[in-house]
């Protein structure tokens, strides 16, 4: 029977093919995904050890490096290390705070904190970067900088720059080099300057030493010296790593860098995979069914029904290799292709060589060999049903009646009982209070309604077909007709490439409807709590974090400036849940009553209440009019009567109260913001300008826009759109390739049918339109019902997020999903296109004579 299976692949060269693209397409992304892991880990871990390259041991405060600036190595170290026996060079490596200040005057922020200095090595093979152009420092006033921020003030060797020390002051220092720390943080994340000691000193006046770390003798192995420089130093106080430790542990962080999309990639793979699976039953189901009378001839001269289960699932097998094998072929290239599209997904992946490894090659095989095994199992079990009496028929065995009620009613019970489950599930997702821990049970519920679907499919596609041919039939009449008639004769074939195509449509239309949401809830979030035009925050640095005392005075002088209200936040206990309260400055009584109050009413604020978020009333169980415990972090405070409830508030603080009490119980708290909101006849432009030009005297300090912000949420929403779009693409370019596919052998299955028709006087451009048609309706079947299915899961979902976080109701964009529709239903007209053209060129005659 293997004889028989390889004489039948090879016998049908095209037909093999066409099953075969299918499993290479999914094992392709699969391995490509794989090998892209495998790179990105290998390139990370290069880029994250940059900082330990040659490094033999090093001496760490407890806990980790002292670059956070809280922890340091003492200044005798050093020379207890020098001291060991066997260390042949040592570089104790000092870092503090320093600020570089952008082409506009603001020092350079990262998550609100500003870069850092750190003292050139000692010792050049223990240098912490790579140098990329000019040479390092040798002079007083001279500096390297990390490449990202060089790029950032577009500047080049001998230039200058200008940085702000720990004093407050200005200074300018002369460029000498670009460096390259790689992706080790925290040196990937702030700006860094590399100078000398007497900057170094005169800059941030350093204290004691981030990090020693030092080289072997000849002949001394990295784990003895390691023993020896513990043995020294002790192990109390300080960590002692051996190089390769110190390597192990900074490249652990690349982790992070790849499994977020690693697992995404994972997902878009699985998807794939099980559309190819759909694609091949399919194929396999058709190839069954037009080989009725072969297999029966196998059963007249002797085969059993366990050798034709045999035959098929050993091509299924065959199919499942050469699938793979050609998937494993193309995975390199997907895989560089990942690697290259990295930035559309997150952070580039450093330069390295593709990273092919045996497990990678194997799991792509075994998967591709499973998905085709597993997808010819049921048309296995179909030929093996078939009797020898088949092979007097002129046609498919006929179908006992009585069977195919139990089918259709178990199918009926089936999909009512996912549905049923799936909408149960959902519901618990949805209870109140579940956030974000409520969507992974959303989403299963979903699958399993998803479920219920795709089993019932098969019989209501007739119906849908001819629902959304009503329209064509009317408008091109006969070939309309007929080309919607194949789904009422072949419904489990129709619904198997419905299906395929539909997973990946319903799949974006419920990540877009989510998103969409998102875009809309964080605009009218950011309108709530952005009733003014700018915010201005002190950036934290050399111990404080403090606004200007003079800033607010100077901005309320600028006449293009409407309104300037300082806020105040200060620690504080609520019934023993550690929050924070806030008061706004009360001559500016416009923001409060911008504040969104979801009960009681801001009016009431006055000398020993308090309006608490929503979210801390949560926690705390309280309303208004309850009294609650608000105490600072020192000293027990008055019990006080809630008064509002609020949700979005330009404040940071999750209870606010009045200017005096806040200034009574918990002191003269400094300001932690300033609301700007322009003048009336003043165009955001211009009020941006003047409050440019007022703090430009005022460094450190960091201005925020709700335009800027706006700006940033929808190019992040966009950005994950096309990830979400660009990922699912593979699963739909193979369920198109699935309509392809069943067409062709469909349209060899319908030979003498074709043939018939002409002959009673279709034409060769009404064949080709049946066909073309046929590939249209599946297409807008599976688009409407992928769309209906997606924004229903989506819904769900997003009105799920919005009841625990926000307010409002979904955002269905209909444009965007009529475009997938008309994406959808274009790529099925496509796919259809070369198997109309092929069923046109058959001769009537010889197409009649065809058995």
């Amino acid at each position: 029977m293997i004889r028989v299976a390889l004489a039948g692949l090879r016998h049908h060269k095209l037909r093999t093919l066409l099953t075969s693209v299918a499993i290479a397409l999914g094992v392709s992304f699969l391995a490509g995904t794989l090998i892209y892991r495998d790179t990105a880990e290998a390139a990370f871990f290069v880029d994250l050890a940059r900082p330990a390259a040659n490094v033999d041991v090093a001496v760490e405060p407890r806990g980790g490096a002292g670059y956070g600036f809280e922890r340091r190595v003492d200044e005798s170290v050093p020379d207890v290390v020098r001291a060991v026996p066997g260390v042949a060079a040592v570089d104790a490596r000092r870092t503090g705070e320093l600020g570089v200040l952008d082409r506009n005057g603001r020092v350079i922020t990262s998550e609100g904190y500003v870069g850092m200095a750190v003292s050139l090595p000692s010792v050049p093979e223990l240098a912490m970067f790579r140098l990329v152009s000019g040479t390092l420092p040798d002079a007083r006033g001279e500096a390297a900088l990390d490449e990202p921020t060089v790029r950032r003030l577009g500047i080049q060797p001998g230039e200058s720059f200008t940085v702000i020390d720990r004093a407050g002051k200005r200074r300018q220092l002369r460029l000498s080099a670009v460096v390259d720390y790689g992706a080790s943080i925290p040196f990937a994340w702030f700006t860094v300057v590399a100078v000398g000691d007497a900057d170094l000193t005169a800059l941030v006046k350093p204290r004691g030493y981030a990090e020693v770390v030092a080289t072997a003798e000849p002949g001394v192995s990295a784990e003895e010296l390691t023993r020896r420089v513990r043995d020294a130093v002790g192990s109390g106080e300080y960590r002692v790593l051996a190089g390769d430790d110190l390597r192990w542990q900074l490249a652990r962080a690349s982790a992070k860098y790849a499994e977020g999309l690693l697992n995404t990639l994972l997902a878009a793979a699985l998807v794939a995979l099980v559309v190819s699976c759909l694609v091949v039953r399919n194929t396999f189901t058709i190839l069954v069914a037009q080989r009725t009378r072969q297999l029966a001839l196998l059963r007249c001269v002797g085969a059993s029904r366990t050798q034709v289960f045999g035959l098929v699932v050993a091509e299924s097998t065959v199919v499942g290799l050469v699938a793979s094998a050609a998937g494993l072929a193309a995975s390199a290239g997907v895989g560089r292709l990942l690697i290259l599209g990295r930035d559309l997904f997150g952070d580039a992946v450093p330069d390295h060589s593709l990273v092919v490894r045996p497990v990678t090659v194997a799991a792509g095989l075994v998967v591709g060999v499973l998905t085709a095994i597993a997808a010819g199992v049921l048309p296995a079990l179909a030929a093996s049903r078939i009797s020898p009496l088949a092979a007097l028929r002129d046609g498919p065995e006929p179908r006992a009646a009585t069977r195919r009620r139990l089918v259709v009613a178990a199918r009926s019970v089936g999909a009512v009982g996912l549905g049923v489950l799936g909408l149960a599930v959902m519901a618990v997702g949805r209870r109140p209070g579940m956030g974000f821990s409520g969507t992974p049970i959303i989403l299963a519920g979903a699958m399993a309604c998803f479920v219920g679907i795709v089993v019932a499919l098969p019989l209501v596609i007739g119906r849908l077909t001819a629902l959304v041919g009503w329209l064509p039939a009317r408008l091109f009449g006969i070939t309309a007709r007929l080309a919607g008639s194949s789904a009422a004769r072949n419904p489990g074939r129709a619904a198997a490439n419905t299906t395929a195509l539909m997973i990946g449509i319903a799949l974006l239309t419920m990540f877009t409807v989510v998103l969409d949401t998102a875009r809309v809830q964080g605009e009218r979030e950011l309108d709530e709590n952005f009733p003014i035009d700018f915010v201005v925050d002190p950036i934290p640095y050399s111990g404080s974090r403090q606004l200007p005392g003079k800033m607010v005075a100077d901005l309320s002088a600028r006449p293009e400036i409407g309104l300037v209200a300082l806020t105040r936040t200060a620690p504080a206990w609520a019934n023993g849940y550690q929050t924070t309260v806030s008061a706004i400055d009360p001559g500016d009584a416009s923001i409060a009553g911008s504040i969104e109050v979801m009960a009681g009413s801001l009016a009431d604020l006055g000398p020993g209440t308090v309006a608490i978020r929503r979210g801390l009333a949560y926690e705390v169980g309280l309303g208004v009019g309850d009294d609650v415990d608000l105490s600072s972090w020192d000293a027990p405070g008055p019990a006080r009567r809630i008064v509002a409830l609020y949700d979005d508030s330009p404040t940071r603080g999750d209870a606010l109260v009045t200017w005096a009490d806040l200034n009574r119980q918990f002191g003269k708290v400094a300001g932690d913001e300033v609301l700007v909101r322009k003048a009336t006849s003043t165009s955001v432009d211009a009020a941006h300008a003047a409050l440019d030009a007022v703090l430009d005297t005022y460094p450190l300090v960091s201005v925020e826009s709700r335009a800027e912000r706006k700006a940033a949420l929808d190019k992040e929403l966009d950005k994950r759109l096309s990830q979400f779009a660009g990922l699912l693409s593979i699963s739909t370019i193979i369920a198109v390739l699935g309509i392809m596919s069943t067409l062709a052998l469909s349209i060899l299955e319908r030979t003498r049918e074709s043939a018939t028709l002409r002959a009673l006087g279709l034409g060769a451009g009404q064949l080709r339109r049946v066909f073309l048609l046929e590939a249209l309706f599946m297409g807008l079947v599976a688009a409407l019902l992928g769309v209906g299915f997606g924004v229903g899961a989506g819904w769900v979902t997003a009105a799920s997020l919005i009841g625990t976080y926000g307010h409002g109701s979904p955002e269905v964009p209909v444009l965007q999903l009529v475009g997938y529709v008309a994406l959808a239903t274009g790529a099925a007209m496509a796919a259809g296109f070369l198997p109309a053209r092929r069923a046109t060129r058959t001769a009537i005659t010889a197409a009649m004579a065809d058995t």
